[in-house]
């Protein structure tokens, strides 16, 4: 029935409206969770990993790659290890073969590494 018809396209109309509403407001959505993680993206400008095993090293260049203008401390007990880190950019233990990105500092020290960090891995 012509009724009927008219109905069903109505229903289909609200449909599309709610959703055409989902949509911007996920987008709307999406942009504000964007700006949020640039804003805190800028604003981290140091960071301390514990350990350099095969985990830490993994986090530290993640990190270090998240936040590219942030300094990543890797807190390490060896002293090769650490000019390794630093000098060769490779940790000679774990993950041999990985370059570590340039803004991780390994050092021995943890005192220095915590002072003015914003986040502890």
């Amino acid at each position: 029935s012509k009724g009927g018809d008219n109905e069903e396209q109505a229903n289909r109309l609200a449909v599309k409206k709610s959703w055409r509403r989902l949509i911007l407001w996920s987008r709307v959505k999406q942009d504000m969770e964007q700006e949020t993680e640039e804003k805190l993206e800028q604003k981290v400008s140091k960071l301390c990993i514990f350990g350099a095993g095969s985990f830490g090293t993994a986090i530290a260049c993640l990190l270090a790659k998240k936040y590219a203008h942030a300094k990543v401390y890797v807190v390490v007990r060896n002293e090769e290890q650490c000019e390794s880190m630093n000098v060769e950019h490779r940790n000679p233990r774990y993950l041999t073969t990985y370059t570590l990105p340039d803004n991780v500092i390994a050092t021995l020290d943890a005192k220095q590494a915590l002072e003015g960090c914003q986040y502890i891995v």
